[in-house]
């Protein structure tokens, strides 16, 4: 259990590591009782990943009101990714979202596109390791967005295709696979109201 949460904690170090700063500075840092902002820029036409859950959603499903948020945005292989890190009081049961859209420039990727890559037919089937060991596939998650899996046990992620767009989402805490899983698939139902 104690790897789980180190591995977590260093998985959301990474992530934040590698990002530029966020592009629009009143996302950068927003306080506990702040409202969220639009969802989209009309004139930029950018996400506020941070807006798509509320302090009162994460203390509902986490058992703590957010102390702050942290955005960034970064090319991803052709693709737009967007993230928010949500800080609870307890570092540990933090919350990553990540938003992957089509990137901007001509002949960007689309997001669908490598969502069928990540979950093709021949990567959701159980296979072996070189070393001998079984590799259990993505599991499906039934009836959130058009399709959904979790992936990686304890400390995976949520991931969900709507429309053009996939999400990541990944929930801190000491919880088994079943409790992050439900957890996470009730964050993203809050996510995927507001996309």
């Amino acid at each position: 259990m104690r790897s789980s949460l180190l591995s977590f904690a260093a998985c959301v170090l990474a992530a934040f590591s590698g990002c530029s700063k966020p592009e629009t500075p009143s996302s950068d840092t927003r306080e506990k009782g702040s409202s969220p902002s639009p969802v989209l820029s009309p004139a930029k036409s950018s996400l506020d990943v941070c807006s798509l859950l509320t302090s009162d959603e994460i203390k509902t499903i986490q058992g703590e009101a957010l102390q702050s948020v942290k955005s960034s945005a970064a090319p991803e292989g052709g693709l737009a990714a967007s993230q928010c890190f949500f800080a609870l009081p307890t570092f540990i049961n933090s919350i990553s979202l990540q938003i992957v859209q089509k990137g901007r420039k001509v002949g960007a990727s689309d997001a669908r596109e490598i969502w069928n890559r990540m979950f093709s037919p021949e990567k959701l089937q159980e296979r072996e390791t070189e070393d001998g060991r079984k590799k259990l596939p993505p599991r499906r998650i039934p009836d959130l967005g058009e399709a959904a899996f979790w992936t990686g046990g304890p400390a995976g992620g949520l991931y969900v295709l709507q429309g053009d767009n996939y999400i990541r989402l990944s929930v801190g805490g000491a919880d088994d696979e079943e409790t992050k899983i439900r957890k996470s698939t009730a964050l993203a139902r809050f996510v995927l109201k507001r996309l």
